[in-house]
C-alpha cells in the first residue's frame, strides 16, 4: 500500500514537472522570437542610416516605435537590454551623422555602400574613430546578449 502511494505521488510530481517544463519551454521560444525580432529591427535601422540620410526627427520616430515594441515585449526583455538597445541605436545614428557631416569622401562612399570605412580614414579622423568605436562596442554587447538568448543560455546582465 505504501509503495502504491509513493508511486502515485512520484507520478503526480513528474506530471507537474513535465507540464511546468512545457510552459517554460514555450516561454523560452517566445523570448527567443522577441530577441530575434528586436535584432532584426535594430539592424534594419543600422543599414538604413548607412544608405540614406536620416534626420533627428526620423530617429525620434524610430526610437518611439522601437520602444513601443520593447514595452509590448516587456515580459521577455531584460531592462538592461532595453537601455543597451537604445544606446546602440543612438550610437549608430551618431556615428553615421559624424561621417556624413565630416564631408570626408573617403568615409562617406564606403558607408553609403554598406562597406567598412578604410582603417586609415578612421584613424586619421578622430571623431569618426571614436563614434565608430562606441557604436561597435554597443553592437557587440547587443549581439552577445541576443546570441545568449537564442542559444538558450541563462540571461547574463550586460551593462554599457
Amino acid at each position: 500500500m505504501l509503495g502504491t502511494v509513493i508511486g502515485i505521488y512520484v507520478g503526480f510530481r513528474k506530471s507537474q514537472e513535465d507540464r511546468d517544463s512545457g510552459r517554460f519551454g514555450q516561454y523560452e521560444k517566445d523570448r527567443q522570437g522577441v530577441y530575434r525580432d528586436l535584432w532584426d529591427r535594430v539592424e534594419q535601422f543600422n543599414v538604413r542610416v548607412k544608405v540614406e540620410r536620416v534626420e533627428a526627427t526620423e530617429l525620434s520616430a524610430y526610437l518611439q516605435s522601437l520602444n513601443a515594441f520593447m514595452l509590448r515585449s516587456g515580459i521577455y526583455l531584460d531592462d538592461d537590454d532595453r537601455r543597451l538597445v537604445n544606446q546602440y541605436v543612438e550610437a549608430v545614428y551618431d556615428f553615421h551623422k559624424v561621417v556624413r557631416d565630416s564631408g570626408i569622401q573617403e568615409a562617406e562612399v564606403p558607408l553609403g555602400q554598406t562597406q567598412q570605412i578604410p582603417l586609415e580614414v578612421v584613424k586619421a579622423y578622430r571623431t569618426i574613430g571614436k563614434a565608430q568605436e562606441e557604436a561597435l562596442k554597443l553592437r557587440s554587447q547587443v549581439i552577445g546578449k541576443v546570441k545568449r538568448v537564442l542559444g538558450g543560455r541563462p540571461a547574463i546582465a550586460t551593462r554599457a
